[in-house]
């Protein structure tokens, strides 16, 4: 049995559990970093300042001030992983974009129902995953965009470095078999 509490954003009562504390309104907040969990009491609110050296906590305003306030107890939060990539297009220019799903966003690149590569289907040489501020993903994907086509240079060498260690492994050889019938 699911013991239902209210969302722990601060000032919201709709509904949460412990294993997901937050309305899904106020977890696209979080996702989108407009919110954050204040280390001493556990509820979701905008943080008092800038972001803080690591190990200094980050506070809401009531627990910034002193106040005495509940205490909210609830399971992780995390954010959504994203994708920030680079396609090299088949007019061999760079592409830079940015995805929470990165299959399908590929295989939206590939079929042309994207726009921005429509009719230069593109293939994927970089990728990264990004746990970081959404607004720091948008600036570096903008600066992969910039350096694409002023510096293209420079995101050759940034591709071939990553890709450096799977020329020394035989990528034939990781290819799985299906299971099939085993005989004793």
């Amino acid at each position: 049995m699911v013991e239902e509490s209210h969302c722990a954003k601060i000032h919201c009562d709709k509904p949460g559990t412990y294993a997901k504390p937050l309305c899904y309104e106020h977890w696209r907040d979080f996702d989108r970093f407009y919110i954050h969990e204040c280390d001493r009491c556990h509820r979701f609110h905008e943080m008092v300042g800038e972001f803080n050296e690591e190990d200094e906590p980050q506070l809401c305003f009531d627990c910034n001030r002193g106040d005495a306030v509940e205490v909210v107890a609830h399971g992780p939060v995390e954010h959504e992983t994203r994708y920030l990539y680079i396609l090299r297009l088949n007019n061999g220019k760079f592409y830079a974009g940015q995805t929470d799903d990165l299959e399908m966003r590929l295989r939206e690149h590939q079929d042309g129902s994207s726009r921005s590569t429509a009719g230069k289907a593109g293939k994927l040489v970089w990728f990264e995953r990004w746990y970081g501020n959404k607004k720091e993903l948008d600036a570096e994907e903008r600066e992969l965009n910039r350096d694409a086509v002023r510096a293209p240079w420079s995101i050759s060498r940034m591709v071939i470095e990553w890709q450096r260690p799977l020329r020394l492994v035989d990528l034939n050889e990781l290819s799985v078999a299906p299971p099939g019938p085993t005989t004793n």
